[in-house]
């Protein structure tokens, strides 16, 4: 249940952004970039994979570190695996 309504603050945060995006004279985002066939698949893949970044890397940890009998080192050990994996595979 807190996962659909945090699901549905996020929709209408976006919806309000995009809103408040088209009437500023000077936007942050210009909107309408994404409807552009070179550039906005690229741009909506590159937040696609910002937010998995930031899942991973800063969302992460957190989850780990608050398991009862996990220590802060055994946190660090174990997030370091996908980034030695990575290095290996390179």
């Amino acid at each position: 249940m807190l996962n659909a309504v945090l699901v549905m603050i996020t929709i209408m945060g976006a919806a309000a952004f995009v809103r408040v995006e088209h009437r500023t004279a000077s936007p942050l985002i210009r909107i309408e970039l994404l409807a552009e066939r070179s550039l906005g698949p690229g741009l909506i893949s590159l937040a696609l994979v910002s937010t998995i970044v930031m899942a991973t890397l800063v969302v992460g940890p957190f989850y780990p570190s608050k398991s009862p009998g996990i220590e802060p080192i055994e946190t660090g050990l174990v997030m370091s695996v996908g980034p030695g994996v990575a290095a290996l595979a390179h």
